[in-house]
């Protein structure tokens, strides 16, 4: 389902809340309260890197504080550049959340001593990740070939296989939809073994040929 930014139970999650001055003057202080989902476990929050430094604080059992003082964010109409700012962290979720759940998140943030800004709500929903493939065999001199993966739908290894051909050497080369090659396989079996827990979650480009011909490509999708 579109939208619902599927994630695997007992994985961690990266947050990453950005904010900008886009009131009238330098803001001095920025403070960012968190309040926590449920669904996630509050004492293994590692905070991370920011555009500004700050000090971090946990102020009950579920709201967390960024508190950047002494900033001097300058506004937008000063310095449109200038004026934004980030920080992340990590989070882990609680130990076996069911299939289903959803976990949300939104963040307030004061710029001095101003009513506070909310952040736009994410969320991610707990369930099965997996990698599918949408592929074809190209070239008409392998018209009875056929490129299948399995198992289908996947979460940690798979083999693509050209079937119908004869056994020879051949390479798989992977890229992004940008085109950049993010890595090449090779096999003289038409057998190739797709580690998915090192591929990010995204669309991607598959190409399989021999010496002089390319045979067959392909969509991989990680979900």
């Amino acid at each position: 389902m579109s939208g619902q930014h599927y994630i695997e139970k007992n994985t961690a999650i990266d947050y990453k809340i950005n904010f900008q001055n886009t009131g009238n003057d330098t803001a001095f202080k920025v403070v960012i309260v968190d309040t926590i989902s449920k669904y996630l476990d509050i004492n293994t929050i590692e905070p991370g890197a920011s555009s500004h430094r700050y000090t971090f604080m946990r102020t009950d059992s579920n709201t967390i504080k960024f508190i950047f003082d002494s900033i001097k964010l300058v506004d937008s109409n000063k310095n449109e550049k200038l004026s934004h700012g980030f920080v992340k962290f990590r989070i882990q979720q609680k130990q076996n959340n069911p299939n289903g759940t959803k976990i949300y998140n939104q963040a307030e943030i004061y710029f001095d001593y101003n009513a506070p800004i909310f952040t736009n709500k994410t969320m991610h929903t707990i369930g099965e990740v997996y990698v599918r493939i949408i592929s074809k065999v190209i070239n008409p001199t392998y018209s009875k070939a056929d490129v299948k993966i399995y198992p289908n739908p996947f979460r940690e290894n798979a083999t693509i296989e050209l079937q119908n051909i004869e056994p020879q050497n051949t390479n798989l080369i992977l890229l992004d939809i940008a085109g950049n090659v993010i890595l090449q396989l090779q096999s003289n079996n038409n057998k190739y073994l797709l580690n998915g827990s090192n591929l990010a979650k995204g669309l991607y480009l598959f190409r399989i040929q021999n010496n002089t011909t390319e045979i067959a490509n392909g969509k991989l999708i990680v979900q």
